[in-house]
């Protein structure tokens, strides 16, 4: 099960991304009404993989972990809500970001102990 859910998640996370790579090209050439579409396909999608990241997770996930998909997921909410003139574009992607890097740092450190440790000694 937890592996159907990563493959799931991958996937939909895979085909965000491709389709948030097509929505920067499309941008002149598609009416607003398709690019809005485009646009909140793009972001269920990510968010889709996300929840999978987390099914799949959720048993050994820190707090690091948890609160960086929260704050992924609270950017993605923001980007999004940026299209009704609720807060901005920069903020929402930089607050997604920031929740990808918390959860990475733990999914790092969980897996292979402090990656600092074999550097200092």
């Amino acid at each position: 099960m937890e592996r159907t859910l990563s493959r799931l998640g991958a996937g939909a996370a895979i085909l965000g991304g491709a389709l948030r790579i097509v929505d920067t090209f499309t941008t002149q050439v598609l009416p607003q009404s398709t690019l809005t579409v485009l646009y909140f396909a793009t972001d269920v999608l990510l968010l889709l993989g996300i929840a999978g990241l987390w099914a799949a997770r959720r048993a050994t996930l820190g707090p690091a972990g948890t609160i960086g998909i929260a704050l992924f997921v609270a950017g993605i909410l923001t980007v999004r809500a940026s299209a009704f003139g609720i807060g901005t574009y920069p903020i929402g992607s930089l607050i997604a970001l920031i929740g990808l890097l918390a959860y990475s740092l733990e999914a790092l450190i969980r897996r292979n102990g402090a990656p600092w440790r074999h550097c200092y000694g």
